[in-house]
């Protein structure tokens, strides 16, 4: 497909280009699925100083903000916490607000990223 790039093609030439990417996940009530997401970002073999990930949390009830809060991850992480449950395209533009990255990629929380 023209024009479609694939995360670890888009990786290599921000690697070698030394940009920025900002990771954006928006979730609501999907801890488990967010779990696997974040495990697999682990996985990707660019040099971690070259991604940010925020994770807007958008109102969860079932102990996401806690997970954010308590876990270390090997790569820069930021929680967002919404007090109110504003959708998901209303998170993706808080995380867009925060982002620090030369380019921003929206990632699912349900999304396993290959290396």
């Amino acid at each position: 497909m023209e024009g479609v790039l694939l995360l670890p093609t888009l990786f290599k030439k921000i690697q070698e280009g030394k940009k920025m990417i900002s990771l954006i996940i928006p979730t609501y009530n999907k801890l488990p699925r967010l779990k696997l997401t974040l495990a697999s970002i682990n996985f990707q073999t660019i040099d971690r100083s070259s991604f940010e990930v925020i994770v807007v949390n958008d109102n969860s009830s079932d102990g996401t903000k806690e997970y954010l809060e308590t876990q270390s991850f090997p790569f820069r992480i930021r929680g967002l916490h919404l007090s109110d449950n504003k959708g998901r395209s209303a998170a993706r533009n808080e995380g867009l607000g925060k982002a620090q990255g030369d380019i921003v990629i929206f990632v699912d929380d349900d999304l396993i990223l290959s290396p």
